[in-house]
């Protein structure tokens, strides 16, 4: 997807530049919606890889990661250099407009929402039934200034894959 370009003093202002996107995923009937893995139950979760690790080193390098190592933004892999935009970042939302912090790899440790995983029902509604269930989902992808950062001219490529994991730690693209 192509975000809109923005003025720099729109971003520093608090503005933003947004597009919406859109993700569906099918479970079999009777999945458990949870984030955490357990042996009762097939846990169905899902949520964003950042999957360029300079980008996700530049989070970290920056001190912006949840508590769990999930991440806030979607940064440019050479964030800060030349010709590159600095000081702004994607932030990912919700259908409800909630911010969602990112998956950092496919690493199949950590859990839970500040890594990044959140039960598939958390960021979906089923749209069609039987012994398969098809779930889809709206999000925004906006591009803003991040706080206590300057922001400066630029472009921003980074990409970011829609993942899902079940209790055996298996990734399946979406």
């Amino acid at each position: 997807m192509k975000i809109p370009p923005v003025a720099v003093g729109v971003l520093a202002a608090g503005g933003s530049s947004q597009v919406p996107f859109h993700v569906s995923l099918e479970c079999k009937s009777g999945a458990v919606s949870n984030p955490c893995l357990t042996i009762s139950a097939v846990n169905i979760a899902m949520g964003f890889v950042v999957n360029q690790p300079t980008a996700v080193a530049v989070a970290r390098r920056l001190g912006i990661t949840a508590s769990a190592g999930g991440l806030p933004w979607l940064l440019a892999p050479h964030y800060g250099e030349p010709s590159v935009a600095s000081g702004v970042g994607i932030r990912i939302y919700n259908d409800a407009g909630t911010p969602i912090n990112l998956l950092p790899d496919r690493i199949k440790t950590g859990i839970g929402n500040a890594r990044g995983w959140y039960g598939y029902k958390d960021l979906t509604t089923r749209v069609s039934s039987g012994s398969v269930e098809t779930y889809s989902g709206d999000f925004t992808a906006s591009l803003e200034a991040i706080g206590g950062q300057t922001v400066t001219a630029g472009s921003v490529n980074a990409q970011l894959q829609a993942s899902r994991r079940s209790v055996s730690g298996i990734y399946v693209t979406l």
